[in-house]
């Protein structure tokens, strides 16, 4: 065996698509923090777009394109990014042997920190070409996942991390790796194919120069933490291995409680000695700037008109021979690319003026159940499975409108050949995600047979279908609700016996359908704002301010004021947007009447605090044909219950303080630092944790008078216990209680002359406070959880640690037993406290940071072009049908 010389400084590297870039920088960070003298080298699977600048990295960043693939773009096109990130590997590493002159490389995934220097993998590096790591080194003989039979598809050795060296092994070993990823680094367990893991089984048996390392410390993650209890501290741990590096594979930075979304085999809360690392990981991507690049698209994503590439067209491409019919797959232009391909018809033997696209039969294939509803599309049921894809492939493959629009336009065709539409604003003119029906009023029932045993859901759907189609009502339901939504809501209304909803707000639809006028026209372009724009609430203070940014660039408004008399209603506009919660969404639909949302497209503004929407209000999503959600953070727990589209709308911030309004005013103490912190008891006091800003404040300051806290609350005397015990631990710290509702211009006025901000909440759906004390330039301490950090992060604020907790008892009707949420670590708290008037220089720096990317992100002309701009997409989608 020829011996290697991996004796010089110690070289890694790692490969990204740019939305990975803070995890590769925290990489960086943990890797020079053990080998100071090293080299990491970046491979960049993208573009940088002027996103980022490469050079200004911690570390050398090669273009794919630099590595001389041959037919590149057709692999870009081939693959996934997860697959194009693996399927270059051994192409990189090649590289960098041939034109740094190295010789040895560790190749590390980017959700990976060292923690002592890699000498376990550098030193088999001296003797062998190359070092594998396996997934498991003890058996797993339980119930949970991963098993052990999960570890077999995935392939015994994880990729995550591979060393190679000089030596005679290496080009073989690169080249044959090369050929077999060139076209084959799949996820496909049918075939056996794992990226390139599952080749790798076989290195050991095929190169003579492999190196197993079984060092516990090495490679440890969610697979094989059940048997890695590894030292995690400065110091050693008798009878603890040391941890040399993490993989953090899979892990969720709002919920790391569940250490990866991969396995359910442990928590932080089995394991808490780790919890600090995961909690310093999450600390190290923020300070990284992973919330703003994790937004960052990936270049490869689309078409070159635009329009996203579904997996499902990228398997079609480099299966049959289309890769040699269409070598640059990403040309939309001209009839015969692929992209036109895919929206042709599949038999045009079949003679029929509904369109069944080449696009459309693989996804039919490629699903059991579609095959077991419309045996038979090119005949029977090629109807009633046009009809499923035009109302709810989108929705469920996560499709580009372009792909439904050939199939909707013959809908459309064929309905007006039948006479079907006879007027404007016919069902049939559907938005995406909505219903858009393929029978005609006209035609004959035809009972759809079903092969094998039918879904729960379309069995109550059949069961009652089929009595209102003998009744007439059957093709009106239909044409508002489709299939699916219909499906939906009788499912919702037949099982969710916690919270039944009421049969006649949910069949309202359906009635104002059959006895509403036909529509001549559509209404007005605008928005009819629904809100509670005279209580001062936070779901108030919603509707006044996208108002109030609407107004601001003339967009057509209407003002709809539920906390007043409805007695004369008037909702000109052909947007209706609900500025109100899901929980009254039905009370004031019914107060307002059909008459409001006839003609209109209605969509809800709801808010929600913890990662949990409940399944019991599952029917709500009935009554809107959009929500909108103020952060990510909310919108990733209504998108899984929802059947129509939930899309990220953030809140303007403006604001505006009273002039000339002094702290006297306030009748508050000159000379001190003032902390503030304001909240509303209707917005349930255990989740907004005051007592906690008291008692970081008590921690921090006891009995100095370098600071003074603050502490403004709406509708106190509504909870007179809470309301005792709040004002006795303010007196305590010798701090100052308002009480007294204040308007606009003096909250602001109260934010202007305090000198900081302070909340510890549990959770937030978005945390408007705390964005309207960094529009003014203010530092804000905060706990570093949930909506907040839609616009938070270490740079621009003080961000709280924290541990996610179970709620044991539920909290009026939002916040259930079960759920989770934040408890914020109260000591790390005081001690930002303290530093932000300790060092004045430091807050000022972040508060001046933040308040110009508040108006950057959350100006009210931002938000207010967002929000044309969505309801422009929505209208032209609608004329287009």
């Amino acid at each position: 065996m020829s011996s290697t010389c991996a004796t010089g400084p110690a070289v890694i590297c790692t490969i990204v698509a740019k939305n990975y870039l803070a995890y590769a920088r925290t990489l960086a960070e943990s890797f020079y923090a053990h080998h100071p003298g090293g080299r990491m080298f970046v491979l960049l699977v993208d573009q940088p777009e002027e996103h980022f600048d490469p050079a200004a990295e911690p570390f050398t960043v090669v273009m794919a394109e630099e590595l001389g693939i041959p037919r590149f773009d057709q692999m870009v096109f081939r693959y996934s990014v997860l697959e194009l990130s693996t399927a270059v590997k051994p192409f990189f590493l090649e590289h960098l042997f041939e034109r740094h002159g190295l010789d040895h490389v560790i190749y590390l995934d980017p959700d990976i920190v060292c923690y002592r220097p890699l000498v376990p993998l550098l030193e088999p590096l001296r003797t062998h070409q190359i070092v594998l790591t396996p997934h498991l080194l003890d058996p797993l003989d339980d119930n949970f996942r991963p098993n052990e039979v999960d570890i077999l598809q995935a392939g015994a050795y994880n990729l995550g991390c591979i060393g190679v060296a000089q030596g005679p092994s290496l080009l073989p070993f690169l080249r044959w790796w090369q050929r077999r990823l060139e076209r084959d680094c799949v996820v496909d367990f049918s075939r056996g194919l794992f990226v390139d893991q599952r080749w790798i089984d076989l290195a050991p048996s095929l190169f003579s120069s492999v190196a197993i390392v079984r060092d516990p410390g090495c490679n440890v993650a969610y697979w094989n933490l059940t048997h890695r209890h590894v030292d995690v501290g400065e110091e050693r741990t008798a009878g603890k291995p040391p941890l040399t590096f993490y993989h953090f594979s899979g892990i969720s930075l709002d919920n790391l409680n569940a250490i990866s979304r991969h396995q359910n085999r442990l928590t932080l809360e089995e394991r808490p000695e780790i919890r600090p690392l995961f909690e310093r990981y999450r600390e190290h991507l923020l300070a990284h700037g992973h919330a703003t690049t994790r937004t960052w698209p990936y270049s490869y994503a689309n078409f070159d008109n635009g329009v996203l590439i579904p997996e499902l067209a990228r398997q079609l491409w480099r299966t049959g021979g289309a890769e040699e019919r269409w070598p640059t797959p990403f040309v939309t232009y001209g009839e015969d690319s692929f992209f036109a391909w895919l929206n042709r018809e599949a038999h045009p033997e079949v003679r029929s003026p509904l369109l069944v696209t080449n696009f459309a039969l693989a996804i039919y294939r490629l699903r059991l159940d579609l095959q077991q509803a419309f045996p038979d599309i090119l005949g029977a049921h090629r109807r009633a499975f046009v009809g499923w894809f035009v109302h709810d492939a989108a929705r469920q493959h996560g499709l580009d409108d372009a792909f439904v629009q050939p199939l909707r336009e013959c809908v459309l065709g064929f309905e007006l050949a039948r006479g079907a539409v006879e007027r404007p604003g016919h069902p049939l003119a559907a938005r995406r995600g909505q219903a858009a029906p393929v029978w005609g009023s006209g035609l004959p029932p035809q009972e759809e047979p079903l092969v094998g045993r039918p879904s729960l859901s379309r069995r109550v759907y059949y069961g009652i279908r089929n009595p209102l189609r003998r009744l007439g009502l059957h093709t009106a339901a239909k044409r508002i609700l489709g299939i699916k939504r219909a499906t939906w809501l009788l499912e919702s209304m037949v099982l969710d016996v916690a919270e039944p909803p009421a049969p006649i707000r949910a069949i309202e639809p359906i009635v104002n359908a059959l006895t509403a006028p036909p529509a001549v026209a559509l209404p007005e372009p605008g928005v009819n704002i629904v809100g509670y724009f005279g209580q001062p609430t936070g779901v108030g203070e919603v509707s006044r301010i996208v108002a109030a940014a609407l107004v601001d660039r003339g967009v057509p408004l209407a003002r709809v004021d539920v906390s007043a008399g409805l007695d004369a209603v008037t909702a000109p506009y052909d947007s209706t947007l609900l500025c109100v919660n899901a929980d009254m969404t039905p009370n004031v639909r019914d107060a307002l009447g059909a008459g409001v949302f006839h003609g209109r497209r209605a969509i809800g503004f709801w808010h929600w605090e913890t990662e949990q929407f409940p399944r019991a209000w599952r029917n709500r999503f009935s009554m809107v044909n959009e929500v909108w959600v103020a952060s990510d953070f909310v919108r990733r727990a209504l998108a899984p219950l929802s059947p129509v589209p939930v899309l990220t709308m953030r809140l303007p911030i403006t604001v505006c303080p009273s002039p000339d309004v002094t702290r006297a005013d306030f009748g508050l103490p000159g000379g001190r630092f003032l902390w503030l912190f304001t909240f509303d008891m209707r917005s349930s006091i255990e989740r907004k944790n005051p007592l906690a800003v008291i008692e970081a404040y008590r921690r921090a300051f006891g009995a100095s008078r370098a600071a003074h806290l603050v502490i403004k609350v709406n509708h106190l005397d509504e909870y007179p216990e809470a309301a005792a015990r709040l004002r006795a631990e303010v007196e305590a710290v010798g701090g100052t209680l308002i009480s007294r509702t204040l308007d606009r211009r003096d909250i602001a006025a109260l934010y202007a002359v305090c000198d900081g901000y302070v909340s510890l909440h549990r959770s937030e759906g978005f945390g408007l406070t705390m964005a309207e004390a960094m529009a003014l330039g203010k530092p804000v301490v905060a706990t570093g959880y949930s909506g907040n950090l839609e616009f938070m992060s270490r740079e621009n604020s003080y961000l709280v640690g924290y541990r996610l907790t179970t709620i044991e008892q539920a909290i009026g009707s939002y916040y259930r037993a079960g759920d989770v949420w934040a408890e914020p670590d109260v000591g790390e708290a005081a001690d930002l406290m303290a530093m932000v008037v300790s060092d004045p220089a430091e807050a000022a720096c972040r508060g001046a940071r933040a308040a110009a990317e508040i108006r950057a992100q959350l100006a009210p002309d931002v938000i207010a072009h967002a929000v044309a701009d969505r309801l422009d997409v929505l209208r032209r989608a609608a004329r287009d049908s």
